[in-house]
């Protein structure tokens, strides 16, 4: 299911590519995406393409995907 999942990201990591009309397509399901920022399967990355290069950047409300981020970098074994 993971390898789907991936499949999945990668597509939509390219739809939202430099296309402002597309990424706020997808901002309306980026609680979604959210969910699975822990399985590692390029959700980061999309997260990442929605904002890119967009005024959403600067009015958007950015907490929630920064405490999200802080949460699973600090699970993190120290090693990593």
């Amino acid at each position: 299911m993971l390898r789907v999942l991936e499949k999945c990201y990668i597509f939509l990591i390219k739809f939202a590519r430099n296309n402002k009309e597309n990424q706020l397509v997808l901002l309306e399901y980026l609680d979604v995406f959210m969910d699975d920022l822990d399985y590692g399967v390029h959700a980061w990355e999309l997260v990442a393409e929605i904002f890119k290069n967009s005024d959403l950047l600067r009015t958007y409300n950015l907490v929630p995907i920064i405490k999200k981020a802080i949460k699973l970098i600090d699970s993190l074994p120290r090693e990593t």
